[in-house]
């Protein structure tokens, strides 16, 4: 460990900033140039290694070329008297993690500004063929103006081919690692997204989310368990935010978002697509011209959030909630049939008042004994009352009134008003006798 006063790489070290688990962090001074930097000197296990050692100058020459107002900038990296060093822009503020450690979630609009700008930062990043693969909110740096920086690029990464140190500790940040970097296979710029997903996460929540017990058990969560729902902080922007995240957390990296400007993008979207419209202003009143009475503008109203839209999409998108809509919908229709059934009254011979009071009007009974059929087998139904045609469906009739109103097929022996019921006697033939025009007899 170093102390105040001692000199690496022409720094002289002022005082210690922060220790974790791949080194520490002191403030320094350069010698000659008088200038102010964050010196992070690594651990002597890592500085041993000369695959990583030889890995780590590369990659930290590849970091300080970029230019983006996110990343912070790299002045030096070397090694000396097998001590591996970066020197980096100090940044005078805090870092995200202290800031959700004092404060806990971050207002939804300072969060996602967080995210759009560590989005930046790696895009250009990714961009450089440069992959951080330690995202986590203790690399995050912000300054006294609010302004976000991304540190550290190209420190974190596993020792050996199984991604654990000899004393079997994953050597990087657990609870932000993709799936891929756990199981020690190839980890390319999706990996940082996974890991910036799991900051936004923290950011909206308040903790990482597969935060367990024991390291084992974070491990397992990552590669098993789906992310948790922010449904019961943001229940108003739960479906297109747990669809965002669900994204960025996915499993596998063919199913994530591709860059990490796609998933702020998604996040924004989210939160657009679901926020409230504004309280429209009170009209203004401005004096006429002429007599001095006010007048009264009329001020646009936005259009209020299509709730029902989003209940509809998000049915759509979930199956269960696709059977419990339709469960749902069986449930609340077979009950109002049968109370539809029950409620209809059983309709009789005579039952419609306003069939007997009509002047006139003939109705046709099936039970009429001057109408039955002459035969008894006949299937004529004696239970149903058809009501005439000009029956208006008084109270009494029942719901299936209306239903009845036609007027049954005519039978043989039923009375026609246009023709006798029963045909005309006829008499013996008569000759038929002709004639003959312009004849005497």
């Amino acid at each position: 460990m170093l102390g105040v006063g001692n000199e690496v790489g022409g720094y002289t070290i002022e005082a210690l900033l922060g220790r974790g688990g791949m080194g520490a962090v002191y403030l320094a001074s350069h010698r000659r140039l008088k200038r102010r930097v964050a010196l992070k000197v690594l651990v002597a296990e890592l500085a041993a290694d000369e695959s990583f050692r030889e890995r780590f100058i590369r990659e930290s020459e590849l970091a300080a070329s970029l230019d983006h107002p996110n990343v912070v900038p790299i002045y030096d990296a070397d090694e000396q008297e097998g001590i591996l060093f970066i020197a980096m822009r100090y940044v005078e503020g805090s870092d995200l993690g202290a800031q959700l450690r004092e404060g806990g979630p971050l207002p939804l609009a300072r969060a996602f500004e967080i995210v759009r700008q560590v989005a930046g930062a790696l895009d250009a990043a990714h961009d450089a063929a440069l992959v951080h693969r330690d995202v986590k909110p203790a690399n995050i740096l912000i300054d006294r103006s609010g302004h976000v920086y991304l540190s550290d690029f190209g420190v974190a990464k596993r020792t050996t081919t199984a991604g654990l140190t000899r004393a079997g500790s994953f050597v990087g940040s657990v609870d932000y690692a993709s799936p891929e970097q756990l199981e020690a296979r190839p980890a390319d710029a999706r990996a940082d997204v996974y890991s910036l997903g799991c900051v936004a996460y923290q950011c909206l929540a308040g903790e990482a989310p597969f935060a367990r017990e024991s390291e084992v058990a974070t491990i397992k969560a990552h590669l098993l368990d789906p992310p948790p729902s922010l449904a019961p902080l943001y229940p108003e922007l739960a479906a297109p935010l747990d669809e965002a995240i669900r994204t960025a957390l996915a499993k596998l990296p063919e199913e994530r978002y591709q860059r990490a400007g796609d998933f702020a993008s998604a996040l924004d979207l989210a939160v657009r697509s679901t926020q409230h419209a504004p309280e429209p202003k009170p009209p203004s009143a401005k004096p006429s011209a002429g007599m001095g009475a006010p007048t009264t503008v009329d001020q646009p109203v936005a259009p209020a959030p299509d709730r029902v839209g989003r209940t509809v999409r998000a049915i759509a998108r979930h199956p269960s909630l696709r059977i419990g809509a339709a469960v749902g919908a069986v449930a609340v229709a077979l009950p109002a049939l049968v109370v539809f059934l029950l409620s209809v009254p059983r309709m009789r011979p005579g039952s419609c008042s306003a069939a007997r009071s009509a002047p006139g009007t003939s109705v046709t009974t099936a039970t009429s004994r001057s109408r039955r059929p002459p035969s008894s087998s006949s299937s004529w139904p004696r239970q149903l009352h058809w009501p005439a045609v000009g029956c208006r469906a008084p109270a009494g009739c029942g719901p299936l009134h209306s239903l009845l109103r036609r007027r049954p097929p005519r039978r043989w022996w039923q009375s026609s008003p246009r023709r006798s019921p029963t045909p005309p006697v006829k008499g013996p033939r008569q000759p038929r006798t002709r004639t003959r025009v312009g004849s005497t007899s």
